[in-house]
C-alpha cells in the first residue's frame, strides 16, 4: 500500500498532491528515489487473518492490522440456535415431502 500525506494512494489511479498537481495513473513505475522526492510512502501491510465474522465484528486499519470485538454471546446463541432449528425443520420437511410423494 502506498501512503501521501497520510492518504492511501492506489496503484493504477492517478491522484493529486498537496499543491493540486495531478500525477499519471502509472505512477507506480516510479523509482523509490522518484516517489521519495515527491512523498510517497509504501506502507508494507501485515496479513493478518479477520477473525470469524460469526462470533467477531472486526475492521482492518490502514497498517493492515485488525481490531476485533467479540459479539454478545447471549445474543449470538439465539441467532445460531434459531438458525439451526430453521434448517432441521425445513430439512424434515423436505423429507416428510419425499416420503409421501411416491
Amino acid at each position: 500500500m502506498f501512503m501521501y500525506n497520510g492518504r492511501e494512494i492506489k496503484v493504477g489511479k492517478s491522484w493529486r498532491d498537496d499543491n493540486g498537481v495531478r500525477h499519471p495513473r502509472n505512477w507506480n513505475i516510479w523509482s523509490a528515489e522518484e516517489k521519495e522526492v515527491v512523498g510517497i510512502v509504501e506502507i508494507e501491510i501485515k496479513k493478518e487473518t479477520p477473525p470469524d465474522s460469526r462470533l467477531y465484528r472486526w475492521s482492518r486499519n490502514s497498517d493492515g492490522t485488525i481490531n476485533k470485538k467479540p459479539k454478545d454471546l447471549v445474543k449470538l446463541k439465539e441467532s445460531l440456535t434459531e438458525k439451526v432449528k430453521t434448517t432441521q425443520g425445513s430439512s424434515y420437511l423436505k423429507l416428510i415431502g419425499q416420503l409421501f410423494v411416491r
